[in-house]
């Protein structure tokens, strides 16, 4: 049987407050992952202390590292463009074998010494270009503004969601990840009707 080699893909980060969760004030900052199997280098929500490995992490064939910042769109893909050529390493050195109790993955030392760099440069990576407030924190000074433009639209169809749409992309425009907002202007809403 011929071996082929698996190239890799980057999944492109589209949003990343899609990558970021937040519980309460903990915020987890995204990781990095590269699938060897299927080739696949992107990014996903880190885990939070606590949370178990998948089966597939714990046995190998997923690598995963953390960021200790949130980056924006643009410099995640960036990160996962930089990363390309060291994942592509990890992958042409990986096996698949029977290690007496499952199949694990296993690294040649060139792939070893790849995925040791990518840990460096995550590690490294502290820049965080974006911040995470809670709504009530980032919008509160303009409370009256926002129930005044509630109550006009009141009978608007959609509305609420538009405008949770827009605050949600100026504030991640001026560096911040805001959670929250359609509950706030709900709250909003709803105290206006009482």
């Amino acid at each position: 049987m011929v071996a082929t080699e698996t190239r890799v893909r980057i999944e492109r980060v589209t949003d990343i407050r899609e990558h970021v969760s937040t519980n309460g004030t903990q915020v987890t900052f995204p990781e990095v992952y590269l699938d060897v199997e299927a080739g696949w280098l992107g990014m996903r929500k880190g885990r939070r202390v606590g949370e178990a490995y998948p089966m597939r992490e714990w046995h190998g064939y997923v690598q995963a590292w953390n960021l200790n910042g949130i980056p924006t769109t643009r410099e995640a893909n960036a990160i996962l463009t930089e990363m390309k050529p060291l994942a592509q390493r990890i992958v042409a050195g990986y096996e698949s074998v029977w290690d007496g109790n499952n199949h694990v993955a296993r690294y040649s030392d060139d792939a070893q010494a790849a995925i040791d760099e990518l840990d460096v440069i995550c590690n490294a990576y502290d820049d965080s270009s974006l911040t995470v407030w809670d709504a009530d924190d980032w919008l509160n000074q303009c409370r009256d503004e926002f129930r005044t433009k509630l109550r006009r639209n009141r009978k608007n169809p959609g509305y609420l969601d538009r405008l949770a749409d827009r605050l949600e992309r100026e504030a991640y425009r001026e560096g911040a990840i805001v959670e929250g907002i359609s509950s706030y202007l709900e709250d909003l809403l709803t105290e206006e009707a009482v």
